[in-house]
């Protein structure tokens, strides 16, 4: 192993290879961090090496410097952040517990230039190494160098930055030309002030003669050159503004630097004004010019041209210079203060303008203003200047904030604190946040520790501790002294910072960290945190993961000359085929000249689906669609219409654009297939879920046309082989893949067998994820080991948060079961939890997406209590591809809590988008039981560990109470001898402190838990009654009348029996004593077969009454109207017409439509306009019921017209989403009680 390190201006790193035969071992990072590994494999020994030597000459060429290796010496196994003191460079002695020192720290020239998004390197680290018997000095926490990328970013600052030199490059003159002729038009309207326009026509050499213009004397005119400047960006299209800047090198190169100059500052005594409706940029039509006002010289119209000209004084020679300086000096006397804020931006070294400027009593305006920061060199210059302007006006200029900290050095850190706003856009907040992270003072420490509970702060919070742990230590330490929740928030965060830096304050004085400092530091460390487990005890894996070792990974075996041979073949699921062949396709999309039709539309998928199968048949072979907008579901369709026929026009679709037609090949086997699955499975997120879907489907052909390309040379191919056979393998089809190794042959089937049996420990991608930036393990939640007596080292659970960034869904990394097995569970998901925190705090960056499907691994129910919350509001802040995440890890997670609240996203939220996919969730995990999602959610209620009676008892020692349920699932609670409480009481002195306390937090979170499902459940059991959902009797009893939950509901209703035919043969309750009784209080015993359901009034007939009079004597409250539930008929017109207008001509409240959600039905899509424009509801046979509306519910403000009218309801075959393209059906389609519930529904709306 060959090892190199570079250690200049401020970077510190280190770049490591070794080769193995072909193979070569690549290890890069800063200095005394795990870094990050690659491994590549050339083919053969000699092109290995010849690449090693390239790499090699190319790092030298760098700077960087050979090591002398010492083999003993084992690679360093932290995942997570490295102390800094372990890299900490000769410095001298650590600063005393005081404030930011008064005068700026000094800030070194830039390093060479790097990447614009690089952040700061740590400060500079010395390459010679500490003694091995002395400690290592303290990190060097004063010093600030300014990034290269900082300094490019900022406006350059004659002698204080190195300015690069800039060429004069004009702009092209036909530009100009054509921008004169707009200007030409300003000049001459009417209302332009005559002596601006004199002064420009003496400039440009023009005069007027009546309406004519001749060429004339021309003079130099300082004046009119301002003009010109001026005049052209304002009648100028906005996008040639960058081109339009270099007009200032047309003026240099015509009349020198000064003059140009102080044609640029006087651009601050001119306007352009134009009519309303004209705008600043575009023809020059309605514009005219006048005298500026002097506080509202409208720098933005000339912001280009006066960036270029500060580019060139700053670069220029000294003489120019002062010669510029000069006439900008003279042209300040008597000026306005647009005119003066212009010379105080274009000579930032002068000052004394920048004083005299903010001493003046006439100020420019707000936007004008943040001009001067550019200029400004200490933090009370700034700080006028802010007192000035407000925050939008200087954060709209990136380069004035970059210019702060370029001008100011560590004294930027107050105005750059200043400019922070919860409100600003993320990348604002970002940048301000990073700017701050890097600067060396307490101020801006201080800033972030007082924003820490703020978006996006934990990141740079982070950053900056690891950065300066001395001065994070000596202010958490003080925060940690004080009162309240910063004591408590400073708290945790010093308790992580100590993990995160051990010894570091044992190397510090009590001078340098300030005695009350050091007290908060003894003291949480003589707190029980837990004791560190001893590596002997843990795993190999979170000791030294294989990615943080040098050993040798065995080499794969390769069989060659393997080939997937077997042809593309359709596999229909039941019933699939004849669902997809019979999809709607609008009406407006059938004609029969499809070259026509076809030719550049959008639909063109769309119309050869609705096209008669002879009419499309000619296009399958070697069309190939050049928009597939909403393809999927006429893909489809041609497939399912054209079977065999219509496979290459769907290979080559899907191809195009897999992220929405993928699932288009799930009927679909064989070679092509196959790889594109494994590839997706792999590389494309967003399709991982229909090629996890595809594997399940098709194992044994997905075995047998994948072995070859597992087996085959290495590469991306064979690695996303390898990965989908291990997902096969991990399902349980490891027979499935032996066999199809054995049917390519005896070499094969060993290559298979090796490659099953392959350490899955050792299974790494090329590049093995790094941590990121925003997350430090020490500041995590701790985790204990199984036995809950010690806690893991803070370095093993960086490696717990890289297994999870290691693993997707459906391919875990197998180091997360090792984490399972080895640690206690709660605290697993604790630390989990903790991690999805910071990941929230940071933004929710999309990189680390992983992050969230860490949950599904590692959480509990708990987990899921409070993601399910977060799922349900994050469509609303533009999270939908997050939610829908979220929803996988309810699915992950699988507990009966789990499947319970992915139940209840999927029966009741409000974006109909998650509300799909989450009963798109509920349908796979059904399936995959062999149920319905409906019979899946009757098994999901959770028992709640009620006694089978339905009840608990608390245990307060002296006292005990009986917790029970009413008709609305709400807890009643009784004392011992039965007297009812309105509450639980909390615990008192006489009680038993540890029981009752027990017993308290039991029953806040079984009202929690219950309050959760309570309202849902109930809508459950009508929506069956109305429905007509059936039952055994069998299922009746075990999944309602046994439950000690659901028993409390199941009992305060009427049941009923059904023939085979649906027809109503009796009726019965459930007793007090779980038994079953009729109407004449009658025990009744039914057959495990018998169909029962809740019964509806209509099904009761002259029993109805019966059943009233007995609830009423036994004072049996129901959960929902039943036996007084109102009942309706249709009039035989209506039964055998098409429409139903009973609300025709009425004015309906908005509130009452919007209520109708409750009992079942929907808002349809909204169309043109955000309006949608009818209610439908989907019935039990597959049709809805549809309601038009008029003027309709506008999304996302639906009660922005307070009336409806519906003119008309009627029945459609499908939902009508998309319109009406199926017709209406007859109202005697429906059955008594579905034709009464509508009814019902529409006297609802009457009020």
């Amino acid at each position: 192993m060959r090892r190199f390190e570079y250690v200049g201006g401020t970077s510190a790193k280190f770049w490591e290879i070794e080769q193995d035969g072909a193979e070569l071992r690549i290890r890069f990072g800063r200095m005394e961090t795990a870094g990050q590994t690659q491994v590549k494999d050339l083919g053969t020994a000699e092109k290995a090496t010849a690449q090693a030597e390239k790499l090699v000459a190319a790092k030298v060429g760098k700077g960087y410097i050979e090591q002398a290796t010492d083999p003993s010496t084992p690679a360093p196994t932290a995942a997570g952040p490295v102390p800094a003191t372990a890299a900490a460079p000769a410095a001298p002695p650590a600063p005393a517990a005081s404030s930011a020192p008064a005068v700026p720290a000094p800030v070194t020239p830039p390093p060479a230039p790097a990447t614009p998004s690089e952040p700061a390197a740590p400060p500079p680290a010395t390459p010679a190494p500490a003694a091995r018997d002395e400690p290592p000095e303290l990190p060097d926490e004063e010093t600030f160098a300014l990034p290269s990328a900082w300094a490019r970013q900022a406006e350059p600052f004659r002698g204080r930055r190195a300015a690069k030199p800039v060429e004069l490059d004009p702009a092209p003159d036909d530009l100009l030309v054509r921008l004169d002729k707009a200007v030409a038009e300003v000049l001459e309207n009417p209302k332009t002030d005559a002596d601006l326009r004199e002064r420009t026509e003496l400039h440009l050499g023009t005069r007027r003669t009546g309406v004519l213009r001749r060429r004339a004397e021309q003079a130099d005119d300082v004046l009119g050159a301002a003009v010109m400047l001026l005049a052209r960006p304002a009648v100028a299209d906005w996008r040639q503004r960058e081109v339009l800047a270099r007009s200032a090198d047309n003026l240099i190169a015509a009349h020198g630097l000064a003059f140009a100059a102080e044609a640029c500052a006087l651009t601050g005594s001119v306007a352009v004004e134009w009519t309303t409706g004209v705008g600043a940029y575009g023809h020059g039509d309605g514009k005219w010019l006048q005298r500026a006002d002097p506080a509202n010289p409208r720098t933005w119209v000339t912001r280009d041209i006066l960036q270029r000209m500060r580019a060139h004084l700053a670069s220029t020679d000294e003489a120019t210079y002062d010669d510029a300086v000069a006439r900008l000096a003279a042209v300040r006397a008597g000026a306005g203060a647009g005119v003066r804020l212009l010379t105080s931006y274009l000579a930032p070294t002068e000052q004394q303008w920048v004083d005299e400027d903010l001493a003046d009593a006439q100020q420019p305006s707000s936007d004008d203003a943040a001009l001067r920061l550019a200029s400004v060199t200490t933090a009370a210059q700034a700080g006028a200047i802010l007192d000035a302007t407000s925050r939008w006006e200087v954060l709209r200029h990136a380069e004035l904030v970059y210019s702060l900290v370029a001008n100011l050095g560590p004294d930027a850190a107050a105005p750059i604190a200043r400019l922070l706003d919860p409100n600003l856009d993320a990348a604002t907040i970002k940048r301000l946040l990073g700017l701050l992270a890097q600067l060396p003072t307490d101020d801006a420490l201080t800033a972030l520790l007082d924003r820490q509970d703020e978006k996006y702060v934990s990141a740079a919070l982070i950053e900056a501790m690891r950065r300066y742990p001395v001065r994070a230590l000596r202010l958490l330490a003080g925060r940690a002294t004080d009162g309240g929740g910063s004591a408590r928030a400073g708290g945790d965060l010093l308790r992580g910072h100590l993990l995160s830096h051990p010894g570091l304050a044992d190397r510090l004085t009590d001078a340098q960290l300030g005695p009350a400092a050091r007290a908060a530091v003894d003291a949480l460390r003589s707190e029980a945190v837990g004791t560190v487990a001893d590596p002997a005890r843990l795993p190999a894996v979170l000791v030294a993961p294989p990615w943080t070792t040098r050993t040798k990974r065995a080499k794969p075996v390769v069989v060659p000359g393997l080939a997937a041979t077997a042809p593309v073949a359709l596999r229909w699921a039941p019933g699939e085929q004849q669902q997809h062949a019979s999809t709607r396709i609008h009406e407006w999309h059938r004609t029969d000249d499809l070259a026509t039709a076809m030719r550049g539309s959008y639909a063109a998928l769309h119309i050869l689906a609705a096209a008669k199968p002879r009419h499309a048949r000619p296009y399958l072979a070697t069309w190939a669609p050049t928009d597939v907008y909403d393809g999927l579901v006429p893909l489809q369709r041609i497939l399912a219409q054209h079977e065999d026929e219509a496979i290459p026009l769907v290979l080559r679709t899907v191809a195009r654009q897999p992220s929405s037609l993928a699932a288009a090949l799930l009927p679909l086997e064989g070679p092509p297939v196959a790889a594109l699955m494994a590839e997706w499975l792999v590389r494309t997120k967003s399709v991982r879920p229909i090629a996890r879907a595809w594997l399940a489907r098709h194992p044994a052909a997905a075995a047998r046309d994948l072995v070859p390309a597992a087996l085959g040379k290495p590469g991306k191919e064979r690695a996303a082989a390898e990965t989908a056979l291990r997902v096969l393998d991990g399902a349980g089809h490891r027979d499935a893949i032996r066999a199809a190794g054995a049917s390519h042959g005896e070499a094969a089937l060993t290559g298979v067998d090796a490659l099953l049996a392959a350490d899955p420990l050792e299974r790494l991608p090329a590049k093995v994820p790094s941590l990121p930036g925003w997350l430090d393990p020490a500041h995590l939640p701790q985790v204990l080991l199984r036995e809950r007596d010690a806690v893991l080292p803070v370095a093993a659970t960086g490696h717990v948060c890289t297994m999870l960034a290691l693993s997707a869904p459906g391919d875990t990394y197998a180091g997360v079961e090792v984490v399972r097995d080895a640690c206690d569970a709660a605290s697993v998901a604790e630390m989990a939890w903790g991690l999805f925190e910071r990941w929230e705090q940071a933004g929710f960056p999309a990189k680390d997406g992983w992050v969230l499907e860490g949950l599904g691994l590692l959480g509990d129910d708990e987990t899921v209590r409070r993601l399910a919350p977060k799922i349900r509001a994050w469509p609303g802040d533009g999270g939908h591809a997050r939610a829908v995440a979220g929803l996988g890890v309810l699915a992950e997670v699988g507990t009966d809590v789990a499947l319970m609240h992915l139940h209840g996203i999927a029966e009741k939220v409000k974006f109909k988008g998650l509300r799909t996919k989450a009963q798109e969730r509920m349908a796979e995990v059904a399936d995959g039981l062999g149920l319905t999602p409906e019979q899946l959610a009757d098994r999901l209620v959770p028992e709640f560990g009620l006694d089978r009676d339905g009840t608990l008892v608390l245990d307060y020692g002296p006292r005990r109470f009986l917790v029970g349920f009413d008709e609305q699932l709400r807890p009643t609670v009784a004392d011992a001898d039965g007297t009812r409480r309105k509450t639980l009481p909390r615990p008192g002195a006489k009680d038993d402190e540890a029981l009752a306390s027990a017993a308290y937090a039991s029953f806040r979170g079984l009202k929690k838990d219950v309050k959760t499902i309570a309202t849902d459940q109930i809508r459950r059991f009508e929506r069956a009654m109305v429905a007509g959902r059936r039952w055994t009797a069998e299922e009746q009893r075990t999944l309602f009348v046994e439950h000690p939950l659901l028993w409390h509901v199941a009992r305060r209703l009427v049941w009923a029996t059904f023939d085979d035919g649906g027809a109503p043969t009796g009726s019965f309750r459930v007793a007090e004593d779980r038994t079953l009784a009729d109407s004449a209080d009658e025990e009744l015993v039914l057959d495990d077969a018998t169909r029962v359901g809740i019964a509806h009034p209509l099904h009761l007939g002259p029993a109805l009454g019966t059943w009233s009079d007995v609830f009423a004597d036994y004072e049996i409250l129901q959960p929902f109207p039943q036996l007084g539930r109102e009942t309706y008929a249709l009039t035989d017109v209506e039964r055998t017409g098409r429409t139903v207008r009973r609300l025709d001509g009425l004015s309906i409240d908005t509130g009452r439509v919007l209520g109708l959600s409750h009992r079942g039905w929907e808002r349809g899509m909204a169309q043109d306009a955000g309006i949608s424009g009818v209610v439908q509801k989907p019935l039990a046979d597959g049709n809805w019921l549809v309601m038009n509306l008029d003027p309709g519910l506008i999304a996302g403000a639906a009660m922005e017209w307070d009336k409806q009218k519906i003119p008309e309801i009627w029945i459609s075959p499908e939902s009508v989403d998309w319109g009406e393209s199926k017709g209406r059906l007859r109202f005697d389609t429906l059955d008594a009680v579905t034709a009464s519930e509508l009814l019902r529904d529409v006297e609802h709306l009457r009020g």
